[in-house]
């Protein structure tokens, strides 16, 4: 049992990645790094059963359920232990409209994935180009002849991903004589006249169908002009079968105008606080979701999928996007960060503590910013920057405390949650023992029950101590106190005020009466003993030196 300072208290975060966080997915490697104040010194893990010695470590957890990962600093004996919920993984599976077709057909793919919660996003991967959709329902048209594969996995509202589903195999047949171009091979026009190229082997009667509900048969290229601009799926069909029962035929999707394309996010945002981003056709002319964009923005942290960002940095930052498929066209939007509060703590005694300490509570934060503490009991209490709360739980059991950080921005910010363990196991383990590194205590022979105390950190100086209700001064580093008389064995109530305002541990001391009793040695005759011989006077090994200030030996 001890109490530290803060630069002392054990400190450790929970990542993915680069990423913090406070709840993982089964069969993700996740890094525990040791954010302690020194690390040099030894520490050890506690996790899922197995201690691990090292400074920082990684896991895989294989089974979802709630976990207790414990950091321990085994100079000073100190622990804290934080709660990470493994999430389950969804499962991926889905249904097609068709196995076999005919090359240049579409085959409609509609997910029938399942998990703990909601799936946010779908990636479809078609083995033909390769493609991904991010769609729960889409549409692909395969345009090479063979067997392809279809794979699809899936990432729910936990951030974690499926395994990837069992594929689906897609006959295409016929054949590959048939196809078409555009200008520049980009299938798209900035205006809304598009010019084709039909790059078919053999020469022939084609029908174009131009997606618009006009068609054009003949054998040179079509110019084809669009009353307005959007998306526009177009095939070229050659007028006769191919060597078996499918039409030759190609389909493309080809991009007609520019989109009028505007950004979807907030105006402002605190920093280090991650928003949804999204982009979008004004005039309803193109389908455009946050994953058809390319998004910069310097000092931007962007999720992997392109749905959200965050800003480190406070400031006024500018958001960009152009769109991935069609003609680019650019879009930007300002976003201003506001600073979100810099936020840290320390809950001292930490590891396993009676119930009847009081805990001390220290956050630091902006001078301009307020604290909340939230103590796992039901109870909150206000704070300003590094301010003292001590509360006393009364109560055996584990408690869940954090705080949060209020400024006059409007942001916040949460600190992680650390778990206090209250036991009804108070009673120190003997008289200046190395488990009370707060004071040491004597007494004489004479008078058992008159008892000195001793400061013996020095850094943590004494103001008062509480013995059985009834408070002590100490003066100069000691305080001398006679004890009430107590049948043998009986245990005192001890608490410590420290001139800082903190307080130790609440312990019990014990009064231990020592039985004198002793062995002789002869050292040069172990038969007999004889004038002259050398003997040796031992204390016996029942009795606890550790507990005696003065032997008197009487020969």
């Amino acid at each position: 049992m001890s109490i530290i300072g803060r630069s002392q208290t054990p400190s450790f975060d929970i990542l993915v990645g680069n990423d913090k966080i406070s709840t993982g997915c089964v069969g993700v490697t996740i890094t525990f790094r040791n954010a302690s104040s020194d690390t040099t010194r030894k520490f050890h893990w506690d996790i899922n059963g197995f201690r691990i010695n090292s400074t920082s470590t990684i896991y895989i957890f294989l089974k979802e359920g709630n976990y207790p990962i414990k950091l321990t600093d085994e100079k000073n004996n100190l622990s804290l232990t934080k709660t990470l919920t493994i999430n389950p993984l969804p499962s991926a599976s889905f249904t097609v409209s068709a196995n076999s077709i005919c090359a240049g057909g579409s085959v409609t793919f509609t997910s029938a994935a399942t998990g703990p919660t909601n799936i946010q996003t779908y990636y479809w991967n078609f083995e033909d180009e390769n493609i991904i959709s991010y769609n729960k329902t889409t549409s692909y048209t395969f345009n090479k002849v063979g067997t392809k594969k279809v794979l699809l996995f899936v990432k729910d509202a936990n951030g974690c991903l499926s395994p990837t589903s069992s594929p689906a195999q897609i006959k295409v047949n016929g054949s590959e004589n048939v196809s078409f171009s555009t200008k520049d091979n980009n299938f798209y026009t900035c205006d809304n006249t598009i010019i084709f190229e039909n790059t078919s082997q053999n020469a022939g009667e084609f029908l174009w169908t131009f997606g618009d509900g006009t068609n054009f048969t003949g054998s040179s290229t079509p110019t084809h002009t669009y009353a307005k601009p959007g998306t526009y799926h177009v095939e070229l069909i050659k007028n006769d079968v191919d060597g078996g029962s499918c039409t030759p035929k190609f389909s493309h999707q080809v991009y007609v105008g520019k989109p009028n394309l505007q950004i979807q996010a907030v105006d402002s945002i605190c920093s280090k606080t991650t928003f949804n981003i999204n982009a979008l056709d004004a005039d309803n002319n193109f389908s455009i979701t946050a994953k058809d964009i390319t998004w910069t923005s310097v000092e931007g942290n962007f999720q992997s999928d392109s749905t959200a960002l965050s800003y480190s940095d406070v400031g006024l930052h500018t958001l960009s996007a152009v769109n991935k498929y069609g003609c680019p066209t650019t879009a930007t939007k300002d976003i201003k960060v506001l600073k979100t509060p810099n936020l840290t703590y320390t809950i001292t005694p930490t590891g396993s503590i009676c119930n009847i300490t009081p805990i001390t509570f220290i956050a630091s934060t902006d001078s301009d910013a307020k604290l909340i503490w939230h103590l796992g009991d039901g109870t909150t209490q206000s704070a300003n920057n590094s301010d003292s709360i001590v509360h006393v739980y009364g109560k055996t059991g584990t408690y869940n405390a954090y705080v949060e950080a209020f400024n006059n921005t409007g942001c916040s910010a949460t600190s992680s949650v650390q778990t206090i363990t209250l036991t009804n196991n108070c009673l120190d383990v003997g008289l200046d023992s190395i488990m009370n590194p707060i004071f040491k205590f004597s007494s004489s022979c004479d008078n058992k029950y008159l008892v000195i105390f001793e400061v013996r950190n020095s850094k943590k100086a004494i103001a008062t101590i509480t013995i059985d209700g009834t408070a002590y001064p100490f003066v100069d580093g000691k305080a001398t106190i006679q004890l009430p008389v107590k049948p043998k064995g009986s245990t005192y109530s001890v608490l410590v005020k420290f001139v800082d305002g903190t307080y130790d541990y609440a312990r019990e001391i014990s009064i231990i009466d020592e039985t004198a009793n002793f062995s002789i040695t002869n050292n040069d005759n172990t038969k007999l003993n004889c004038a002259q011989n050398n003997f040796t006077f031992s204390t016996d090994s029942l009795i606890n030196s550790n507990n005696i200030s003065t032997f008197h030996w009487q020969i």
